[in-house]
C-alpha cells in the first residue's frame, strides 16, 4: 500500500503576536520569495502551497511558515481506489495560480476548497455546512403573485359592490335637486301670476337659472288658471313634475 500523501493550504492565518508586515517580511526572507509572490499569499483566497507531498515534506514547509509567524493547514490527499470501487475523494484542488471559485461555488472555511453552494459537506475535508432554511426565491415569487391576484380579486368585488351603490346615491341626489328646483319654479310662477294674471308658458320668462348641465326643465302647459312643469335627468327613465296646486310626483319618462 503506497504511503499517504498530503497537500498544504495557506489561508492567510497569522500566529498570535505577529503583525502582517512582520510575517510578510519573514516569509520573503525564509522562502526567498519576491514581494509580489508574498502578496499573492495574502490575496484573501486559500492558496495551495503543495500537493501530493509526504508527511515529512509537509512538516518542513509548515515549520518554515510557523517560524515566520504564519499557520498552514495540512489535508490528506485522495487515495487511488481499487478497481471498480468509487473514489473516496473528488479530484484534487487546483494549483494556486488557477485557484478561483465559480459563481455557483464558495470556499470551504476549513480547508479552502471551492465547493458547490448547495453542497451539504466539503468533499475534501468532510466538514458539514450549516444549511439555510430560507425560502427559495421561486417560492417567494409565487407567494407574491398569489397575494397580488387575491388583492386584484378583492378590489374587483369591492368595485362590483361600490359602483352600483354610488350610482344609486348619485341618481337619488340628482332627483332631490330636480324636485327642489321645481318648487323654486312654482314660486316663480306664482310671482309671475300676480304681475300678469296668468302663468308663464315659457321658462325663459321666469328668473329660474339651471346650473346642472344634465338636468332639464320645461313648462308643458300654462294659462290663466294653472300650469304644469316637468324636469328630468339625462340617462334616467323618470320624469318629475309639479303643478299650480303644489302637487308633485314622478312618472315613467317616454
Amino acid at each position: 500500500m503506497p504511503d499517504p500523501t498530503f497537500r498544504i493550504v495557506f489561508k492567510g492565518e497569522l500566529i498570535e503576536g505577529y503583525s502582517p508586515a512582520t510575517v510578510r517580511s519573514n516569509l520573503a526572507e525564509t522562502l526567498s520569495l519576491e514581494k509580489e509572490k508574498v502578496e499573492k499569499l495574502f490575496s484573501g483566497n486559500p492558496v495551495l502551497l503543495k500537493k501530493n507531498a509526504s508527511r515529512e515534506s509537509c512538516d518542513a514547509i509548515t515549520a518554515k511558515f510557523t517560524a515566520a509567524g504564519a499557520r498552514c493547514t495540512v489535508i490528506p490527499e485522495a487515495t487511488t481506489p481499487a478497481a471498480g470501487a468509487p473514489p473516496s475523494l473528488p479530484p484534487p484542488l487546483p494549483e494556486p495560480e488557477s485557484a478561483a471559485r465559480m459563481a455557483d461555488e464558495r470556499f470551504c472555511d476549513n480547508c479552502g476548497a471551492a465547493v458547490k453552494l448547495n453542497a451539504l459537506a466539503c468533499p475534501y475535508c468532510r466538514k458539514k455546512f450549516k444549511t439555510s432554511r430560507s425560502m427559495p426565491g421561486c417560492a417567494i415569487a409565487g407567494i407574491i403573485a398569489a397575494v397580488c391576484m387575491a388583492g386584484i380579486a378583492i378590489l374587483g368585488i369591492l368595485a362590483a359592490i361600490a359602483i352600483p351603490n354610488f350610482i344609486a346615491y348619485r341618481d337619488k341626489a340628482k332627483a332631490v335637486v330636480v324636485m327642489e328646483n321645481l318648487e323654486t319654479l312654482a314660486m316663480a310662477q306664482e310671482n309671475y301670476y300676480h304681475q300678469n294674471r296668468r302663468y308663464a308658458d315659457n321658462i325663459d320668462d321666469l328668473p329660474f337659472p339651471s346650473t346642472v348641465p344634465d338636468i332639464h326643465y320645461d313648462i308643458v302647459s300654462a294659462d290663466a288658471t294653472c300650469f304644469r312643469a316637468t324636469g328630468f335627468i339625462d340617462g334616467m327613465d323618470r320624469l318629475y313634475w309639479i303643478d299650480c296646486e303644489g302637487s308633485t310626483g314622478e312618472e315613467p319618462r317616454e
